[in-house]
Parts: C-alpha cells; sequence; structure tokens
C-alpha cells in the first residue's frame, strides 16, 4: 500500500493513528471521547494533501472495530 509505516495507538478514551513516510510523521487521525461525545479529527502536512492519505486515514479510523457501533461521531478538520 501507499503506507510505509502506519502507528496506531489505542487508549481508553481515543484512538489516535499516525502516518509516516521515510521517518517523518506526516499525518495524525484520532477519535477521541470527551463529554460524552466522540471527536474525529484529523491532519495532513500540506506537501502531502490532495494525494489521498486523508482519506485512507479517514477510512481506516470510521470502520475500526472499537467504533462501529457509535451513532453520532463529530468531525472537525
Amino acid at each position: 500500500g501507499i503506507f510505509q509505516k502506519e502507528i496506531l495507538l489505542y487508549k481508553k478514551s481515543h484512538i489516535d493513528k499516525y502516518l509516516e513516510i521515510d521517518n517523518n510523521i506526516i499525518g495524525n487521525a484520532h477519535i477521541e471521547y470527551d463529554d460524552d461525545k466522540y471527536w474525529f479529527g484529523i491532519c495532513i502536512l500540506e506537501n502531502y494533501q490532495s494525494k489521498g492519505f486523508g482519506k485512507k486515514m479517514m477510512n481506516y479510523i470510521c470502520n475500526h472495530d472499537k467504533i462501529k457501533n457509535i451513532k453520532e461521531i463529530i468531525f472537525h478538520l
């Protein structure tokens, strides 16, 4: 695939996914539980935007087993 290395961290309140290319982190996506709400955030470095990285990270997080039964997620991009 397009990812040379993926780092996925699980914590009680959130899931973080970092995308690394050539030993440089180029993006992050996360789902966080706070105040009885689930928040989704994503950030891709400018030089790597519009290349499909954000979409792949968003699809990965949104299809993760830990969140499949969540009815509502608030997105902040």
